[in-house]
């Protein structure tokens, strides 16, 4: 097995164990990627096990498609890829490496029809839910500002999370609210069956009922599945732990690759305990840690440790190196972010110079997308390309949805969500009165397709179709015979012919042509994009089926269309630069109410969440690291005097290089306060003034703020209006020598920004 001598003692026990139910700690930079994949390699070369037979789990596209890289250089003739050609069973069932969302969705393709699903059904992303929830809370005569849309949303993919259904969620309510959530449920997954489509969360949902009420079909899988993988365990749901656990329950040849120390999505439903409880689900369960990074410095992962070390939901490990111990961690106080963004800049262009490396090696992470704004302006002014990811996706922007809407029609004609947009794109002047009555004709339609049949027929004149003009008829007599059209080539059209087809024959190009708009000109450049990011699949994927495109394109995650060749430093939250790693990085913003959140410090399990997600972004850099902070900040429009990080007084002094003046008084103080008051932190006032102006003392506001003991990042409480975060103090109304009222504005999480009196709200303890 000269294979595995390129493993550590514990990666190759964790390859080659066979016995039972496994659990992996892996810690940051440890090597799971290679551990899972030297596991794979073993299982089909030693034990003979054939490829189609292992079901392996990862978190992203990116990671699966790497894995299965690895996997083909790896075993060579033995590969899958291999494997499938010698057995004739190809195309896209043939290799199970994929994400939780991808394998649900395959399964469904194979075996929806149980559970009422059409193998063309459509992935609903979180626009088209929107688009489809507003539908229905306006057919309920509900006023979306006391009931908005995105609520009812968020509060039925929790429920499905938990596997929790229409009707046993309506069993279980509790107050009106719940009560119409519980309604508007029962509508939503009506619709969505309406329209032959599923949304994110249904994809496991929908797959784990299939499997609980079909027993021959997943005694069928749990054969075919003799081993099932599972990368970054910690992250799962409880529906994803749920159908995992279903599959490997027979054989229970289980191996779970994660580490509670990463855990950072509970805010989507993860749940550390699917790690932390493994052994009880498991009582024979072998745990094996790896422990040895291979990424970072030796002062890098003491910082990191240090932090980790105050969580106490956790199972105690520590990671080591042979790595020299490299650079210190340097600590910068800037005096806003202004002057943050300049520091990073200067130190992104001096490490440049210094070490000839490519921008692509510089990453900054952040806790809120909202704080990337500084850090552009400054990259621009100083001409230094960036990368965002996680803004706007490439197939979340609006001509690219457009065009993907006529294609989701023309494989799934009873998708209306898809269906209204291609209406609108050109405007054809089908307003809300327009879709309605066509709605109207649309339900006395026989089939599932009801709109598109009425559109049709009214376009034929084989309806009533009185109250449309001749011109609103021809336009929706080219719209059908485009997609018929369309839809009669299916099988013998390529996805990037039916993207072009689509762009010039509905008229898109031509009015994104007459704007001529640099705006719209890079619209066209978009669409122009889509046809090639169309070639290039048909190339690489075994299966070039307009339904693969487009489940491709539903399921891509940010990180997974970063693009190496592009050279440009990469601007991204914490939680996005999960999984990566970069020889510079930057942690930037690291204040009390923003990193940690100001959600989170509401309860321990959220600072512990804030803690880990520090921790994993600490742990990205290679080489060096840097944390920065301002002493105000502008959020929410308005500037506020900013407090450190509590995580900064649980790094050890020792690992720190302090790069201003002020800051080297903001460590000694801080650390003197963890020593004085046994951890809990004291507040700290830096003495020198900002370079933007001196912030107003506290108490020039009077009596009533005194009394209030607000100040901005505090969290509040409202009667009406629940939890929201102070961003601003003002005094108002004094006259004859008295102070006057006191009002605080104050962002609430569900009810933007209001302008109170500070009698209006307590402080949240």
């Amino acid at each position: 097995m000269a294979f595995l001598d390129d493993l550590n003692p514990q990666q190759r026990e964790a390859a080659t164990y066979t016995g039972g139910p496994l659990l992996v700690l892996a810690g940051a930079g440890s090597g799971k990627t290679r551990c899972l994949t030297y596991r794979y390699a073993y299982l089909v070369r030693h034990v003979g096990l054939d490829p189609r037979r292992i079901l392996a789990i990862t978190f992203t596209n990116k990671a699966a498609r790497e894995m299965r890289e690895r996997i083909e250089r790896l075993l060579g003739a033995a590969s899958p890829r291999a494997a499938s050609a010698r057995t004739g069973f190809t195309g896209p069932g043939s290799l199970w490496i994929s994400t939780f969302h991808s394998t649900c969705a395959r399964l469904l393709r194979l075996h929806g029809g149980r559970v009422g699903l059409d193998p063309r059904f459509a992935i609903y992303d979180e626009a088209d839910q929107l688009s489809l929830m507003k539908r229905l809370v306006s057919q309920q005569g509900w006023d979306e500002t006391r009931w908005p849309p995105s609520g009812f949303l968020a509060a039925i993919s929790r429920a499905k999370d938990e596997l929790i259904g229409p009707e046993e969620y309506q069993a279980r309510v509790g107050d009106f609210r719940q009560e119409r959530t519980g309604r508007i449920y029962a509508l939503y997954q009506q619709a969505l069956r309406d329209c032959n489509a599923v949304d994110f969360d249904d994809l496991i949902f929908r797959t784990v009922v299939l499997l609980r009420d079909n027993g021959d079909i997943l005694a069928d899988l749990r054969d075919r599945f003799r081993h099932v993988l599972v990368d970054e365990y910690q992250d799962t749901n409880h529906a994803q732990y749920v159908f995992a656990n279903l599959l490997a329950s027979e054989h229970r040849n289980l191996c779970v690759v994660g580490d509670d120390d990463q855990s950072i999505y509970r805010w989507r439903g993860a749940d550390i305990r699917n790690v932390l409880e493994f052994e009880e689900d498991y009582p024979d369960a072998r745990i094996i840690r790896l422990e040895q990074n291979y990424r970072s410095t030796k002062t890098i992962l003491k910082a990191a440790n240090g932090i980790i070390a105050h969580n106490q939901k956790r199972k105690p490990k520590e990671l080591w190196t042979r790595n020299p111990d490299g650079d210190p961690v340097v600590y910068y106080l800037a005096s806003d972010g202004q002057k943050e963004a300049e520091f990073v800049t200067g130190e992104v262009l001096g490490g440049r110079r210094r070490h000839d490396l490519p921008l692509r090696s510089f990453a900054v992470l952040y806790r809120t997308h909202a704080q990337s704004r500084a850090f552009e302006d400054s990259f621009l002014r100083h001409g230094v390309p960036y990368q965002i990811i996680g803004g706007v996706r490439f197939y979340e922007r609006k001509e690219i949805k457009d065009v993907l809407a006529y294609l989701r029609v023309v494989l799934n004609p009873a998708d209306e969500v898809s269906l209204e947009r291609a209406l609108g794109v050109p405007k054809r002047n089908v307003g809300p009165k327009t879709l309605a009555r066509l709605r109207e004709l649309g339900q006395a339609e026989s089939g599932p397709a009801g709109l598109l049949a009425a559109i049709r027929a009214a376009a034929r004149g084989e309806v009533n179709s009185s109250g449309f003009g001749p011109k609103l008829l021809s336009e929706l007599g080219r719209f059908v015979a485009l997609i018929d059209d369309l839809a009669a080539r299916l099988e013998t059209m390529s996805v990037t012919e039916m993207v072009r087809e689509v762009a010039e024959r509905s008229g898109m190009l031509d009015a994104l042509r007459r704007e001529g708009t640099p705006e719209t000109s890079s619209r066209m450049e978009n669409i122009r994009e889509l046809a090639t990011v169309a070639a290039d699949f048909a190339r690489r994927s075994e299966d070039a089926s307009l339904q693969a495109f487009l489940e491709t394109a539903a399921l891509l995650a940010d990180i997974d269309v970063m693009r190496d060749e592009d050279d440009g430093v990469i601007l991204m939250t914490a939680h996005n630069a999960k999984g990566l790693e970069f020889p510079y990085v930057f942690v930037v913003g690291l204040e009390q109410g923003l990193f940690p959140h100001s959600r989170s410090l509401d309860e321990p399990d959220g600072v512990e969440e804030e803690r880990r997600l520090c921790y994993v972004a600490m742990t990205r850099a290679m080489r060096r690291l840097y944390l920065t902070h301002a002493r105000e900040r502008t959020l929410y429009g308005y500037s506020m005097p900013a407090e450190p990080s509590m995580f900064f007084v649980e790094i050890p002094e020792n690992t720190l290089f302090v790069a201003s003046p002020t800051a080297s008084a903001v460590v000694a103080s801080r650390h003197a306060g963890k020593d004085r008051d046994h951890g809990e932190l004291a507040t700290v006032r830096d003495p020198a003034p900002a370079a933007a102006g001196p912030t107003r003392p506290r108490e020039s506001l009077g009596p009533a703020a005194r009394a209030s003991r607000l100040s901005p990042g505090d969290r509040v409480t409202h009667p009406e209006w629940g939890t929201g975060m102070v961003v601003g103090i003002q005094r108002v109304g004094g006259r004859g020598g008295q102070p006057g009222e006191v009002q605080l504005r104050v962002a609430f999480d569900e009810q933007g920004i209001k302008v109170i009196a500070a009698t209006e709200v307590r402080r949240k303890h």
